[in-house]
């Protein structure tokens, strides 16, 4: 089986003060752990018996669809943006 991590394992605490507690008395105890990820970012999980070279094509693929479905929307809006400043 082959997995290969692209993001790092979670290493930001995130506190949180307990139910019913008042405001004040300083930052509350860790409450768990995060990994932040950047907006745009696309996390993508695989699993089962599954060799790089299976599925690096199909992980090619949908970043090559997702890049032009990125581009359409951009154009599409381009043209909306321009039909309306015609149209006024």
């Amino acid at each position: 089986m082959f997995a290969m991590w692209r993001i790092p394992a979670p290493w930001k605490p995130v506190s949180r003060k307990g139910p019913g507690h008042k405001m004040g008395g300083g930052k509350g105890s860790i409450d768990h752990y995060v990994t932040p990820v950047k907006a745009g970012r696309i996390i993508i999980e695989l699993s089962g018996q599954c060799e790089f070279g299976e599925i690096f094509l199909i992980l090619v693929a949908s970043g090559f669809c997702i890049y032009i479905f990125i581009h359409f929307l951009f154009v599409f809006n381009v043209y909306l943006m321009y039909d309306n400043i015609l149209n006024k």
